[in-house]
């Protein structure tokens, strides 16, 4: 018969990034219930059963690379657009001229993150759209590793 083989009843990874859209849309987070229920008991016993309705919606961007190799430019002016988005909550972009990036496959190897929270789904789905048409512009240049052996 059918066999459970995993419940995923963990914590979401992603190095916590994902944290701030989950404040702005809920008002709390797993990480923040856990705490209280350690440290706040009044606070954890005050939080709902079941999530009770939303504060904003969230998206989570990806930066992406289409090619491996070292960062010769990035486009400030396009990561500042993002920024400016009416949802734009936080980031996670740890580029650097220099830096050595893959060419994005998985979510293993996504280069950060733009956070976007708002009340209005719409103009959370415009900003998404936006960002996400930035982040395929290219948010920097890159100088692709060659195989200096071949």
């Amino acid at each position: 018969g059918p066999v459970l083989v995993e419940v995923n009843g963990r914590l979401r990874g992603g190095e916590g990034i994902w944290l701030p859209i989950a404040d702005a849309c809920l008002g709390y987070t797993q990480v923040s219930a856990m705490c209280d229920a350690y440290l706040n008991h009044e606070a954890f016993n005050a939080l709902p059963r079941v999530p009770a309705g939303l504060r904003a919606h969230g998206a989570w961007v990806t930066v992406r690379s289409s090619a491996g190799g070292a960062i010769t430019r990035i486009d400030h002016e396009r990561i500042e657009t993002i920024r400016q988005l009416p949802s734009y909550l936080d980031e996670y972009v740890p580029l650097a001229v220099g830096k050595h990036v893959a060419m994005t496959v998985d979510a293993c190897t996504v280069h950060g993150c733009f956070n976007l929270a708002h009340p209005d789904p719409e103009q959370l789905a415009s900003d998404y759209a936006t960002a996400q048409a930035l982040v395929d512009a290219g948010l920097f240049d890159v100088e692709e590793a060659t195989n200096r052996n071949a």
